[in-house]
């Protein structure tokens, strides 16, 4: 095996929830510096993220593996007092061990490194722990599930954490297979293209999918996490000025068309459908300036994106996808970059 070939690259989105000392939430005073006293006890929002990286074995024995990488992170989040959004950007050197069984692997990965936020008001080291298990989806591919415990300096808490999801690939995929897997980030702009906003805000969002071809056409399931969140302000549990936000998590099935232009770049294009829950108790929708009621909800959905092919196996994607609810009169448009384990 190639030197090339002993790498795995892993990406996927993450939760995460904060270890906050004190109280938890927007429903609460402070009278200055909010942003600075919400960050040093972790009272941020509970949201989503995006992680990619590089991985590879230095050391084996039996079905012992010594393991070693980097990764990069992006946490969206945002001072709870004040509500303002920033993100949290890390990068880490990380080593490990795992027991590879038959290409199932469990094991952990200690790390270090540095961590910004976009605000551009804190900045410093982050170290974490992670355990995680990498179930085979076929020959040079997996899915990862992981707990990751964190520490960083300038937030005086004990170790918050996040769950994550991500798909791994490795460079010793052989033959061709009909099953392709998909990850990616990107922004959601509520009444971009079609249809009204809702007084929606534009923000982050996660996808992932399973492509199964048949023929010359794929057939896709796929499940995005999108962290919605009223642009007006609202009253929450007394306290006036509250944006209300949520994560709306939706399913949907598509089918799915390429064109090659190139023998490593390709034009793609799909339609579909999606469901969510749209439910909600603290007003996120509102429509003539009333709050709009929502429930479990169906949308029609189009895009359309380029493919760029990195090396066999592996490549980056790019899109637009344009959602319609139509019980909501609610548009989105997302736009998203991730990478595919391509057939």
């Amino acid at each position: 095996m190639t030197l090339a070939q002993q790498w795995r690259t892993f990406a996927g989105g993450f939760s995460s929830r904060w270890n906050t000392i004190g109280h938890h939430g927007h429903d609460q005073f402070c009278a200055n510096d909010c942003d600075a006293d919400d960050f040093g006890r972790a009272n941020l929002d509970d949201s989503i993220g995006f992680r990619a990286g590089r991985e590879r074995d230095f050391w084996s024995a039996g079905a012992l593996r010594i393991a070693g990488g980097a990764d990069a992170s992006v946490n969206h989040t945002e001072y709870n007092s004040s509500q303002r959004d920033f993100s949290v950007v890390s990068v880490a050197m990380f080593a490990g061990a795992d027991l590879d069984l038959s290409g199932f692997r469990i094991g952990a990965r200690y790390g270090a490194g540095g961590y910004v936020t976009t605000t551009e008001e804190q900045s410093g080291a982050i170290r974490f722990f992670e355990i995680g298990a990498t179930i085979p989806l076929r020959r040079g591919a997996g899915v990862r599930i992981a707990r990751r415990t964190f520490e960083m300096t300038r937030m005086g808490t004990g170790p918050s954490r996040d769950i994550s999801i991500a798909f791994v690939t490795s460079g010793d995929a052989r033959g061709e297979s009909n099953w392709e897997f998909g990850t990616s980030t990107g922004t959601t702009m509520p009444g971009a293209g079609f249809g009204g906003d809702r007084k929606l805000r534009s923000t982050s969002l996660n996808r992932m999918s399973v492509l199964r071809t048949f023929r010359r056409v794929q057939f896709e399931l796929s499940w995005s996490s999108t962290a919605h969140e009223s642009s007006l302000p609202s009253v929450f549990r007394g306290y006036d000025g509250n944006f209300r936000s949520k994560t709306i998590e939706g399913y949907g099935l598509g089918v799915v068309q390429s064109h090659a232009l190139t023998r490593a770049l390709s034009l793609r294009w799909s339609g579909g459908v999606e469901v969510a829950d749209w439910r909600d108790d603290h007003k996120l929708l509102t429509r003539d300036g009333k709050e709009l009621v929502a429930g479990i909800e169906l949308a029609l959905a189009a895009s359309a994106g380029v493919r760029l092919q990195l090396q066999p196996h592996l490549a980056i994607e790019s899109s637009l996808q344009q959602l319609y609810w139509r019980a909501l009169d609610l548009g989105e448009l997302r736009w998203t970059t991730g990478i595919v384990l391509t057939r």
